[in-house]
């Protein structure tokens, strides 16, 4: 069934635009943001699309795969248009279908949260009722990160915005691909763990100037072994 409200392009027509929850700031709409369950909504990622991007295009190049960015398409007020989301979402993942070598980003922002997470609620609230997406939005971390890749949903949680582009896109790599990029360089042990009682568990990640990602335990090992405090990968 096609989606009247909705072009391949991702457009958010009219009548989708006129289903909004009005709030005077962004302040506002994220303090009702934690009353339905998400945690610190105000968190976005301090890199911006572009720069996951540019920082993701080489990893994907080397899979012949590239990633398109259809955040923009998002709404940015600070009222609510929570159906925005799932036209988008729905455009994304056809696209996604039709051009398997296209993955199609989709990043929350300071100024998109309110429509982005409404709009992940309203979401699930059509599949499992109100209740089930309360109890399933207050479990698991509040996402900052959705990309479409084959019809496959990719859901990257805010624990990304604590690091950079360049480790967001690592992970990203890894979840598109299945690279294993976003591991220890030293014993290969992976950052991201899945469980079904806790979500996603992300190990702790030392990141040496040269840009290698090793786990805080391997390094210590390596200062001991030998006494240096050069990347025991690259040696920089």
């Amino acid at each position: 069934m096609e989606d009247e409200d909705a072009d391949v392009g991702g457009v958010v027509t009219e009548s989708a635009i006129n289903a909004r929850l009005p709030f005077a700031t962004h302040a506002e709409a994220y303090a009702a943001l934690e009353q339905i369950g998400y945690e610190a909504p105000h968190v976005a990622p301090e890199f911006s699309p572009s720069e996951l991007v540019a920082a993701t295009q080489p990893l994907l190049k080397a899979h012949g795969s590239t990633l398109l960015d259809m955040t923009s398409t998002v709404p940015v007020s600070a009222d609510a248009i929570f159906q925005a989301l799932t036209i988008i979402g729905l455009n994304a993942e056809a696209h996604s279908r039709r051009d398997r070598d296209v993955a199609v980003l989709i990043q929350r922002t300071a100024a998109n949260t309110p429509s982005f997470l409404f709009g992940t609620h309203w979401g699930m609230v059509q599949v499992v009722g109100p209740e089930e997406a309360s109890k399933q939005i207050s479990a698991n971390a509040t996402p900052a990160i959705l990309c479409f890749h084959r019809g496959r949903q990719i859901e990257l949680p805010s624990s990304v915005c604590h690091g950079n582009a360049a480790l967001a896109s690592k992970w990203l790599t890894d979840e598109i691909t299945g690279s294993n990029l976003f591991s220890c360089a030293l014993c290969n042990t992976p950052f991201v763990k899945k469980t079904k009682e806790q979500g996603i568990i992300i190990g702790r990640v030392a990141v040496t100037e040269c840009g290698c990602m090793i786990r805080p335990e391997c390094a210590y090992d390596c200062i001991e072994r030998t006494g240096s405090h050069a990347c025991p990968v690259c040696h920089a």
